[in-house]
């Protein structure tokens, strides 16, 4: 059940992750007419990202893991659609991009972190440990998640009327700006709806973790 939901806001979230990324520079070169801005876009989605990696034990120990990854998941999605009203507002673009950056830098190390948790559950429930075979599931989502995404951000690129190279027509640019800030936001709010199901907290899983030392002191 718990591995069930974790993968799938996995893929969800990861599959507009990958969106987003593929379709950054076509949105700062043909939208917001800035090619300048590529590399400077390109820092400020990492560096926070980076930063926030380094503190997120800090934003767990207060809130949870569960309840952390959801509020990164939440930034991204609330972010990403503001930024699709601010039209061509540079200074808007570049905040909303940190904050962005900030939400997947919460997510990005919990959903690995949460994932031994499922394991242990597992064990719980039937008995068997399998965390190479977790771990493996988990990585081969990440590369399909990715390859699926960045196909049919390709494939909406060209549904849109994208020419490469060209002045893209007003319908082009708006489409390309969707792509960008809404299209992945979409996929992020299936992950969020399935993490409300997803109920193994900080409580759940120590008993589940005693339980497990009681068994093994049995035996």
């Amino acid at each position: 059940k718990y591995l069930l939901l974790l993968s799938g806001a996995f893929v969800f979230f990861m599959s507009g992750f990958t969106i987003r990324n593929n379709s950054q520079m076509y949105y700062l070169v043909y939208t917001v007419q800035r090619p300048d801005l590529v590399p400077v876009v390109g820092l400020l989605s990492m560096l926070p990202l980076i930063l926030t990696i380094l503190s997120v034990s800090f934003v767990v120990g207060k809130l949870g893991k569960r309840k952390a990854l959801m509020l990164g998941m939440t930034i991204v999605i609330v972010t990403n659609i503001c930024q699709y009203f601010v039209g061509t507002n540079v200074n808007a673009i570049l905040a909303l991009t940190v904050l962005s950056a900030i939400g997947s830098g919460l997510f990005l190390p919990l959903i690995w972190g949460m994932l031994p948790d499922t394991v242990d559950y597992a064990h719980w429930k039937f008995g068997k440990r399998a965390e190479g075979i977790v771990s493996s599931t988990f990585i081969f989502l990440q590369k399909c998640s990715s390859g699926v995404a960045g196909y049919a951000a390709g494939v909406a690129l060209v549904a849109i009327g994208y020419i490469p190279n060209v002045v893209q027509s007003s319908s082009t640019m708006i489409g390309i700006s969707f792509l960008y800030n809404v299209a992945g936001s979409l996929l992020a709010i299936v992950a969020v709806v399935l993490m409300f199901f997803y109920d193994l907290d900080e409580k759940k899983f120590n008993e589940i973790i005693e339980d497990l030392r009681k068994r093994e002191n049995a035996n």
